[in-house]
């Protein structure tokens, strides 16, 4: 490939394209076809030329590798949108420094995935529909992205269609008929002008379209980003097919249809053979309307696909004669100000008979004003708005459900087989045995696991997808303090520390109450898991499997080891539980053991639900190894000091109850009083802890209190120490006005400068209390300072009444400046 690129008659090739192209539709060999991807004039014009020109081939825009399962679009009850779903793999060698500064090779298996969506008024698919009709060959002749980055490192994923969207040609047409971009040039020039021209003529001008748009692009940027390899590569399928058939015809971007036709024109020996390299799987998936719509981020993308799959089907039928409307195009658009119109009526808006009427009247007007030979879709937006806006908030209400009609929710289906994919007829399979219904509707569902064998399987199956980040179920958290509310996948599985066992007071089982349903990327992400294994729970154990043995943390692999057992993943108990062992003895982090400790906490709650018997030993192993860590550290960094405090705070509420375990860990806490009395947060936290077990009383506290208040660095240390006393004992502050009169003290010794600097770091320590508790410290204060509580709120609405005043003035200020400095004029 880099000598083709490099090739000096390529390049001349390349820099002689032809400025014009008019095909003679009954005796060329070769007719090229240039398309928009998914716009439905170029459909409907692509269906009179097949049928006009009657091809032996056609030679279509789309991956090569993909060629020996396209026609599975057309499978019995598939349903559009479809795309075809391809996945690589390759092993490649990375180098890499170990510690002692040694280069290492290692071979590593890059995985990559890419998406060709087609809808029904994709030309792409009308081609290969319609030859499928007329018994014509066809054949995807591009080089698959996955092969192209093989070929060529440099390349970058941009489509064509973007290329002449983004042209310095577009930019300068565009503001010379006095359009926005290229979306509204595209519909005013070509979309609603067409319909009633021949074929060659749409040809022959949407060919010079492209070929202005392709100059503004030097060669080097062709080169860079894959465009000149693609098209050296179609142009030799494009030589193959004509030595074989009399009649090609090739549809493809119109960014490529001039250097294809150079290209064919002066390289008639042109060959060029696919290198084998890695592997790379090819899927059927059902795709969505909403991520075809281009502002999903999809680059190739056209805007409101619903509408576009109607306008090319009102295209095909449309007869002048017989109709009462004067296009295709009026009629597609009234009917869907009748949708608006059903659509605000369902969501309760505003909306009457008298305002469709109106905005129907309003786009015929536009038309005329705007001399346009139909109305588009802008004229449907700015007679909308016309007819139904009363504020901007309706405006974008209206909006809102404008969009959702013109873009639509439909949705793909494909009927699996196991040759299409193991692991998706599994989970449909999985679907129909768990009595889940296959519904891109969101559904609710309570599971009960403990109850009954099928509840548990059927929870089991939902955690399973879960576990393999699967788009499909959402479990909504039903306890005490998550009531109903969501709780991603990622969170309950990817970085699992044993949460998710939902148990009422008794240790029986709370009702799981989750949602699910096929979301866009269902079937990816199944496809991906299948990297696992064929099957779900193949790919639940593979996926367990490979993680468990790139596990070093305990916290992730305490996790994966509850996962092995709530998922019932058929493994080697025995081993696990000894290697998890090894993995306790070699992590020396505390938090990943506090973590850890955590998580079999809070599933030791099911010990008698899961019979592990297992989960003791571990547990006090655990416990041991933590109490050791803890009599190792000898100093702290000051970054350190929170989350070493929030560990102290989770072990000690784990444990306050076991009073063997209490007093070991008091008597290492009163240790680490000695050992830190720099760390200012940790020694509050440590005190917090033993005011709590009653070992210190709250003079003790008052009193290391006031020492922080006359030691150095008074004003941030005071911060600190209360911050470490908060996190488990911030009643003391509620309870003992003593702490309030000392900090007053202290206010009143240092200057107004001091005090503003102190004032964000004592708000956020004050964010641990809830508004009932700043209510009971405002009301002590209050009684401290001999002021009515009332005061104090009357200075919260003062401060804010005078934030309002400040900022008027500053508005008056600016102003005044901006006219003395005659800015205004300009403004």
């Amino acid at each position: 490939m880099d000598k083709l690129l490099s090739n000096p008659k390529i390049h001349k090739s390349i820099s002689n394209t032809p400025e014009t192209y008019l095909p003679n539709i009954k005796k060329d060999k070769i007719i090229y076809f240039p398309v928009r991807h998914h716009s439905p004039i170029v459909s409907f014009q692509l269906i009179k030329l097949i049928k006009e020109y009657a091809p032996d081939t056609i030679l279509i825009e789309g991956p090569s590798n993909i060629n020996d399962i396209k026609e599975k679009l057309f499978t019995k009850k598939a349903k559009m949108p479809l795309a075809f779903y391809s996945i690589s793999n390759e092993e490649v060698e990375i180098e890499e420094e170990d510690e002692e500064g040694n280069i290492k090779t290692k071979k590593e298996n890059l995985r990559d995935a890419v998406y060709y969506p087609f809808a029904e008024f994709s030309p792409e698919y009308i081609a290969i529909k319609e030859a499928l009709d007329k018994d014509i060959k066809t054949e995807f002749i591009d080089l698959h992205y996955i092969n192209l980055k093989q070929y060529y490192t440099n390349y970058e994923k941009i489509v064509n269609d973007s290329y002449i969207a983004h042209s310095e040609y577009i930019k300068l047409l565009s503001e010379k008929l006095g359009v926005k971009n290229f979306n509204e040039l595209w519909e005013d020039y070509f979309e609603t002008n067409y319909h009633d021209q021949e074929t060659s003529k749409y040809i022959s001008d949407f060919y010079s379209f492209c070929y202005f748009s392709r100059k503004t692009y030097d060669l080097e940027t062709l080169i860079n980003e894959g465009s000149l390899a693609r098209e050296i590569y179609m142009t030799s399928r494009i030589i193959e097919a004509s030595k074989k058939h009399k009649k090609v015809l090739v549809v493809t971007g119109g960014f490529h249809t001039p250097a294809l036709m150079a290209l064919v024109r002066d390289n008639k020996d042109l060959k060029f053979k696919l290198k084998d390299k890695g592997t790379i799987d090819n899927y059927v998936i059902p795709y969505s309307y909403d991520r075809i719509d281009e502002r999903s981020g999809y680059s190739a993308g056209i805007l409101f696909p619903s509408y576009n799959e109607e306008l090319l089907r009102k295209l095909s039928k449309f007869d002048i004669e017989k109709s009462d409307f004067s296009s295709p195009y009026e009629e597609t658009i009234i009917n869907f100000i009748h949708k608006l119109h059903k659509e605000l009526r369902k969501n309760n808006d505003s909306g009457t008979i008298v305002n469709k009427m109106e905005a129907i009247r309003v786009m015929n007007e536009l038309k005329y004003l705007r001399d346009k030979k139909s109305v588009t879709t802008k004229e449907m937006i700015d007679s909308i708005i016309t007819a139904y806006a009363k504020g901007d908030d309706n405006i974008n209400t209206i909006m809102k459900s404008l969009n959702k009609v013109l873009t639509g929710k439909k949705r793909g289906y494909y009927p699996y087989t196991k040759e299409d994919s193991p692991i998706l007829l599994d989970f449909h399979e999985n679907l129909r045995v768990n009595r889940l219904e296959e519904s891109m509707d969101t559904k609710r569902i309570d599971i009960y696991p403990s109850k009954t064998e099928s509840q548990k399987k059927k929870s089991i199956f939902l955690h399973k997808m879960i576990f393999l980040n699967i788009e499909f179920a959402y479990l909504l958290v039903k306890n005490r303090n998550q009531l109903g509310s969501y709780q991603s996948n990622e969170n309950v599985y990817a970085t699992n520390e044993g949460k998710g066992n939902f148990l009422n007071d008794d240790n029986t089982y709370l009702a799981e109450l989750w949602e699910y349903g096929i979301k866009s990327n269902t079937y990816e992400t199944l496809i991906e898991s299948s990297l696992y294994g064929a099957t779900i729970d193949e790919a639940t154990i593979g996926k367990f499997e490979s993680h468990w043995e790139n596990s070093t943390s305990f916290r992730h692999s305490v996790g994966l080891y509850i996962n092995m057992l709530k998922l019932e993943i058929k493994v080697n108990f025995t081993k696990k539980f000894i290697e998890l062992k090894n993995i306790l003895d070699n992590d020396m982090v505390l938090s990943s053991l506090t973590a850890g400790f955590t998580a079999l906490h809070n599933f030791m709650k099911v010990e008698k639900l899961t019979n592990n018997h297992r989960f003791t030993e571990i547990y006090e192993n655990t416990f041991d190894k933590i109490i050791k860590q803890l009599y190792f550290v000898d100093s702290l960094a000051f970054e350190e000091e929170e989350l070493f405090s929030s560990d102290l705070k989770t072990i000690y509420s784990i444990i306050s109850s076991d009073e063997e375990k209490l007093d070991e860990f008091l008597e290492v806490i009163e240790a680490l009083k000695i050992k830190l009395p720099e760390n200012i947060q940790v020694l509050g936290s440590l005190d917090g802890i033993l005011y709590n077990s009653k070992v210190i009383t709250e003079s003790d506290i008052l009193t290391s209190f006031v020492q922080i208040i006359n030691g150095v660095n008074n004003g941030e240390n005071i911060a600190k120490y209360l911050k470490g006393i908060f996190l488990l004992s911030r009643e003391i502050f509620i309870l003992n006005n003593d702490f309030i009169k000392e900090l007053n003290n202290f206010f009143r010794t240092i200057d107004e400068n001091e005090f503003l600097e102190l004032i964000p770091s004592l708000k956020q320590v004050f964010t641990f209390f809830s508004p009932t508790e700043q209510g009971k410290i405002a009301k002590n204060i209050s009684e401290i300072l001999n002021i009515s509580s009332d005061f104090i709120d009357d200075i919260d609405n003062n401060i804010l009444a005078g934030e309002e005043i400040i900022g008027k003035k500053l508005d008056r200020l600016v102003l005044d400046f901006v006219k003395k400095s005659k800015l205004i004029d300009i403004l």
